[in-house]
């Protein structure tokens, strides 16, 4: 089989533009990211180093199920595919359960594959219309998919949920949550309801979820989650009123701890861990 190429990427800060149009019109020198339902191909070196930007896809003798362009990049077109698991893949590619690349991949590489996951399972859910149950297509001029009986149009779902560090003093709420491994401690979060702006959504979710007030909400920073489907927006806010009450049903147990005293909590990949990491290298805890 024809030597499968892999494409190098360092940085994309300034060389990625998004797009569903094909720049160059023509696969190829295209790049691809491949995945096979929550798994993604990649390449790993001689160094352990994980490459998921494949080139040259014809030597493979794949038929995608899915296919996506998503941008240019590095100036070459850019697409995902989804492929079945059980295609006959030279030695040096392997799938990879894409989670656990959090912590591997570039964050900026991660979070560009990520985009592809996104995407890839939102085509998948909606391959028939929500509104008459009739077939859906893409649509060449957007990113959307269009039902070929009603014309109802379907965007991308993007699910915006909250997670916010309370201060008490020097010590930070940290909480185990039904769904984690054992011994892992993070921040509080849930998703935004109708109506709900993001600061309510805070003040709400802490209430339910510990049962205590927090008060000067301030703004840290968002990350793109594509598991399913989900937009973080960080916050930073203080602890007002109330005992901790864990609800017993999202949260197991929660309580205040100073840094020496922390718990395993989330790795920088995630919003969680930058926010953690911030507060500790500006001595706010």
């Amino acid at each position: 089989m024809k030597r499968q190429a892999t494409t190098k990427i360092t940085s994309m800060s300034n060389s990625f533009i998004p797009s569903s149009i094909p720049k160059l019109q023509g696969q190829e020198n295209a790049i691809y990211i491949i995945f096979s339902n929550n798994n993604i191909l990649v390449e790993e070196n001689e160094n352990n180093e994980n490459n998921p930007f494949i080139c040259n896809i014809e030597a493979l003798k794949i038929n995608p199920s899915l296919q996506h362009y998503l941008g240019f990049l590095d100036g070459k077109d850019l697409y995902c595919i989804e492929i079945e698991e059980n295609v006959d893949l030279p030695e040096r590619l392997q799938y990879k359960n894409f989670r656990s690349l959090l912590n591997i991949l570039d964050n900026e590489v991660f979070q560009l594959a990520g985009r592809a996951y996104h995407i890839l399972n939102w085509d998948k859910l909606n391959q028939f219309c929500g509104r008459c149950g009739s077939p859906t297509q893409l649509k060449t001029d957007e990113r959307a998919k269009l039902c070929t009986k009603c014309n109802n149009l379907i965007f991308p779902k993007i699910s915006p949920a909250i997670i916010v560090a309370i201060l008490k003093g020097n010590e930070l709420l940290l909480a185990n949550a039904k769904n984690f491994p054992e011994g892992l401690y993070s921040l509080i979060a849930g998703f935004v309801e109708p109506g709900e702006t993001l600061e309510e959504c805070v003040i709400r979710e802490v209430y339910e979820e510990v049962g205590i007030k927090v008060k000067n909400l301030k703004y840290f920073d968002s990350q793109p989650w594509p598991f399913p489907d989900s937009l973080m927006v960080g916050f930073i806010a203080e602890y007002e009123s109330g005992i901790i009450s864990v609800d017993g049903v999202e949260i197991v147990h929660a309580d205040w701890f100073q840094i020496e005293e922390f718990p395993q909590t989330p790795s920088t990949g995630s919003i969680a861990g930058r926010i953690i990491k911030h507060l500790i290298e500006s001595s706010r805890i």
